[in-house]
């Protein structure tokens, strides 16, 4: 069956719960106060076989969604946006980082005149701008993320 990656991330998320449901419930099915059974013997035992048979499909379909991830579609592949993404990031939060101490540095003053003033080294338009730049970028990367997960097929 073939699906998008998109339907295959979201196939992904419904397994991840579906597993985190049955956990739940052989969790609850695995004591029982006498006299007050809520799962029987053969439910915990169907519960168990559910989970085994769900681990399993997600098992495939992460190694569809990985394969899925690497085909190339307009010279670039999900996964080179996934780490271009991971990269801009990075820079974003040192870049925030370093608009935060520039803008806290500006105009800074201290009570006693004769304490030196606290200045910064870079433009804080220029920090500014490269915060918005970076932004932008990361939108960019998420957009081009979007289009590929809901144009790339995957046989599943």
């Amino acid at each position: 069956m073939k699906m998008s990656l998109a339907q295959a991330l979201r196939k992904r998320a419904e397994l991840i719960a579906n597993i985190q449901t049955l956990q739940q419930r052989i969790q609850e099915a695995t004591t029982y106060v006498e006299g007050r059974e809520s799962y029987s013997a053969q439910d915990y035992a169907a519960m168990s076989a559910e989970l085994v048979k769900v681990r399993n499909e997600l098992t495939a379909l992460k190694v569809a969604i990985d394969k899925g991830n690497h085909v190339e579609q307009n010279g670039k592949s999900v996964y080179q946006c996934i780490v271009k993404r991971g990269d801009v990031n990075a820079d974003l939060q040192f870049a925030s980082q370093l608009r935060s101490h520039a803008h806290s540095a500006t105009g800074r003053e201290y009570f006693n005149e004769e304490a030196p003033k606290m200045m910064s080294r870079v433009s804080v338009k220029e920090v500014d701008a490269r915060v918005d730049a970076l932004q932008k970028q990361l939108r960019d990367i998420d957009n081009e993320i979007s289009d590929k997960n809901g144009t790339i097929q995957i046989d599943v």
